[in-house]
Protein backbone atom coordinates (compact mmCIF):
# COMPACT_ATOMS: atom_id res chain seq x y z
CA UNK A 1 0.00 0.00 0.00
CA UNK A 2 0.89 3.49 -0.46
CA UNK A 3 1.45 6.29 2.18
CA UNK A 4 -1.76 7.74 1.10
CA UNK A 5 -3.40 4.27 0.95
CA UNK A 6 -1.88 3.23 4.57
CA UNK A 7 -3.16 7.12 6.18
CA UNK A 8 -6.90 6.33 4.95
CA UNK A 9 -6.81 3.00 6.72
CA UNK A 10 -5.04 4.65 9.90
CA UNK A 11 -7.68 7.26 9.58
CA UNK A 12 -10.85 4.74 9.48
CA UNK A 13 -9.35 2.85 12.50
CA UNK A 14 -9.65 6.04 14.85
CA UNK A 15 -12.91 7.15 13.42
CA UNK A 16 -13.98 3.42 13.95
CA UNK A 17 -12.63 3.89 17.77
CA UNK A 18 -15.07 6.54 18.40
CA UNK A 19 -18.17 4.75 16.73
CA UNK A 20 -20.56 4.29 19.94
CA UNK A 21 -22.93 2.15 18.25
CA UNK A 22 -23.77 -1.11 15.94
CA UNK A 23 -25.33 1.61 13.27
CA UNK A 24 -22.21 4.36 13.27
CA UNK A 25 -19.99 1.37 12.78
CA UNK A 26 -21.64 0.15 10.12
CA UNK A 27 -22.21 3.26 8.30
CA UNK A 28 -18.28 4.10 8.43
CA UNK A 29 -17.85 0.77 7.13
CA UNK A 30 -19.82 0.67 4.31
CA UNK A 31 -18.61 4.66 3.53
CA UNK A 32 -15.24 3.23 3.44
CA UNK A 33 -16.12 0.07 1.27
CA UNK A 34 -17.44 2.72 -1.26
CA UNK A 35 -14.65 5.20 -0.83
CA UNK A 36 -12.06 1.82 -2.35
CA UNK A 37 -14.07 1.09 -5.00
CA UNK A 38 -13.99 4.76 -6.09
CA UNK A 39 -10.30 4.87 -5.58
CA UNK A 40 -9.57 1.48 -7.09
CA UNK A 41 -11.99 1.69 -9.99
CA UNK A 42 -12.39 5.37 -10.81
CA UNK A 43 -9.66 6.38 -9.68
CA UNK A 44 -6.91 3.83 -10.45
CA UNK A 45 -4.82 4.57 -7.87
CA UNK A 46 -4.37 1.60 -6.75
CA UNK A 47 -4.56 -2.01 -8.77
CA UNK A 48 -7.31 -4.50 -7.52
CA UNK A 49 -5.51 -6.72 -5.31
CA UNK A 50 -4.33 -3.54 -2.91
CA UNK A 51 -7.71 -2.48 -2.77
CA UNK A 52 -8.96 -5.85 -1.32
CA UNK A 53 -6.13 -5.87 1.00
CA UNK A 54 -7.76 -2.31 2.01
CA UNK A 55 -11.31 -4.19 2.85
CA UNK A 56 -9.80 -6.79 4.38
CA UNK A 57 -8.29 -4.52 6.69
CA UNK A 58 -11.58 -2.19 6.75
CA UNK A 59 -13.44 -4.94 7.85
CA UNK A 60 -11.14 -6.30 10.92
CA UNK A 61 -11.15 -3.28 12.39
CA UNK A 62 -15.24 -3.32 11.84
CA UNK A 63 -15.01 -6.74 13.19
CA UNK A 64 -13.18 -6.18 16.53
CA UNK A 65 -15.86 -3.07 16.99
CA UNK A 66 -18.58 -5.28 16.90
CA UNK A 67 -17.25 -7.66 19.52
CA UNK A 68 -16.17 -4.30 21.59
CA UNK A 69 -19.62 -2.86 21.33
CA UNK A 70 -20.99 -6.71 22.27
CA UNK A 71 -22.30 -7.99 18.79
CA UNK A 72 -21.88 -10.64 17.15
CA UNK A 73 -20.81 -10.93 13.07
CA UNK A 74 -21.45 -12.18 10.09
CA UNK A 75 -21.28 -16.13 9.90
CA UNK A 76 -19.91 -16.17 13.36
CA UNK A 77 -21.20 -20.17 15.15
CA UNK A 78 -22.47 -18.10 18.81
CA UNK A 79 -23.17 -21.84 20.28
CA UNK A 80 -24.02 -25.48 18.95
CA UNK A 81 -26.45 -24.64 16.03
CA UNK A 82 -27.00 -20.89 15.97
CA UNK A 83 -25.57 -18.48 13.13
CA UNK A 84 -25.36 -14.89 13.50
CA UNK A 85 -26.37 -12.94 10.43
CA UNK A 86 -25.38 -9.74 10.94
CA UNK A 87 -26.60 -6.95 8.06
CA UNK A 88 -29.25 -9.61 6.88
CA UNK A 89 -30.08 -8.56 3.64
CA UNK A 90 -33.44 -8.81 1.69
CA UNK A 91 -33.47 -12.33 0.60
CA UNK A 92 -36.16 -15.02 -0.09
CA UNK A 93 -36.37 -17.76 2.03
CA UNK A 94 -35.05 -20.28 -0.34
CA UNK A 95 -31.57 -17.69 -0.56
CA UNK A 96 -31.60 -17.42 3.44
CA UNK A 97 -31.60 -21.22 3.70
CA UNK A 98 -28.78 -21.72 1.31
CA UNK A 99 -26.81 -18.71 3.26
CA UNK A 100 -27.66 -20.48 6.28
CA UNK A 101 -26.25 -24.01 5.47
CA UNK A 102 -23.15 -22.51 3.51
CA UNK A 103 -22.14 -20.63 6.73
CA UNK A 104 -22.68 -23.92 8.90
CA UNK A 105 -20.35 -25.16 6.21
CA UNK A 106 -22.52 -27.10 4.37
CA UNK A 107 -21.17 -27.84 0.38
CA UNK A 108 -24.80 -26.86 -0.92
CA UNK A 109 -25.37 -28.85 -4.58
CA UNK A 110 -28.31 -28.57 -6.60
CA UNK A 111 -29.44 -31.36 -4.63
CA UNK A 112 -29.24 -29.70 -1.20
CA UNK A 113 -32.99 -29.63 0.12
CA UNK A 114 -33.94 -27.97 3.36
CA UNK A 115 -36.48 -28.51 6.39
CA UNK A 116 -38.36 -25.84 7.40
CA UNK A 117 -39.52 -27.49 10.84
CA UNK A 118 -35.25 -27.26 11.55
CA UNK A 119 -34.93 -24.22 11.53
CA UNK A 120 -36.09 -20.62 14.05
CA UNK A 121 -35.28 -17.33 12.66
CA UNK A 122 -35.13 -14.16 14.79
CA UNK A 123 -38.44 -11.50 14.29
CA UNK A 124 -35.87 -9.44 11.97
CA UNK A 125 -34.55 -11.61 9.83
CA UNK A 126 -38.81 -12.65 9.82
CA UNK A 127 -39.62 -9.18 8.75
CA UNK A 128 -36.97 -8.86 6.32
CA UNK A 129 -37.59 -11.97 4.52
CA UNK A 130 -41.51 -10.16 4.51
CA UNK A 131 -40.22 -6.65 3.43
CA UNK A 132 -38.25 -8.65 0.47
CA UNK A 133 -41.46 -10.22 -1.07
CA UNK A 134 -43.26 -6.85 -0.29
CA UNK A 135 -41.06 -4.40 -1.82
CA UNK A 136 -38.52 -6.42 -4.00
CA UNK A 137 -40.95 -9.03 -5.72
CA UNK A 138 -44.25 -6.99 -4.94
CA UNK A 139 -46.16 -9.88 -3.73
CA UNK A 140 -49.40 -9.44 -1.53
CA UNK A 141 -49.19 -9.75 2.20
CA UNK A 142 -51.35 -13.18 1.56
CA UNK A 143 -49.29 -14.33 -1.04
CA UNK A 144 -46.02 -13.53 1.35
CA UNK A 145 -48.08 -15.18 4.21
CA UNK A 146 -48.92 -18.21 2.79
CA UNK A 147 -45.34 -18.73 1.29
CA UNK A 148 -44.26 -18.32 4.75
CA UNK A 149 -47.15 -20.78 6.25
CA UNK A 150 -45.61 -23.61 3.60
CA UNK A 151 -41.97 -22.89 3.42
CA UNK A 152 -40.97 -20.42 6.33
CA UNK A 153 -38.73 -20.93 9.32
CA UNK A 154 -41.04 -20.67 12.88
CA UNK A 155 -40.13 -16.56 13.80
CA UNK A 156 -38.66 -16.97 17.19
CA UNK A 157 -38.91 -13.60 19.34
CA UNK A 158 -36.70 -15.09 21.98
CA UNK A 159 -33.76 -15.04 19.74
CA UNK A 160 -31.58 -12.50 19.44
CA UNK A 161 -31.67 -10.14 16.72
CA UNK A 162 -30.09 -11.29 13.36
CA UNK A 163 -29.58 -15.02 14.82
CA UNK A 164 -30.78 -18.29 13.74
CA UNK A 165 -30.90 -21.55 15.23
CA UNK A 166 -30.75 -24.87 13.21
CA UNK A 167 -31.43 -28.11 14.61
CA UNK A 168 -29.80 -31.23 13.18
CA UNK A 169 -31.54 -32.34 9.75
CA UNK A 170 -32.11 -29.30 8.17
CA UNK A 171 -30.32 -29.44 4.88
CA UNK A 172 -30.34 -32.89 3.65
CA UNK A 173 -29.00 -34.07 -0.15
CA UNK A 174 -32.08 -35.84 -2.14
CA UNK A 175 -30.72 -38.27 -4.34
CA UNK A 176 -32.28 -38.06 -8.10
Amino acid sequence: MTENETRVVENYTKAMHKCKTKDEVNKLYRQARIWTRFHVHFEFACDTQVGHEINAEFKDVRIKKLHELGYRTYGEIISSGTIFLDDVQYTGITDMYKKVAELAGYKVTDNTHYNCTKIRVAKNVADNIFKYYDEVEHMSKESSGMLWCIYGPKADESLADDSVVIEEGFFYEENT
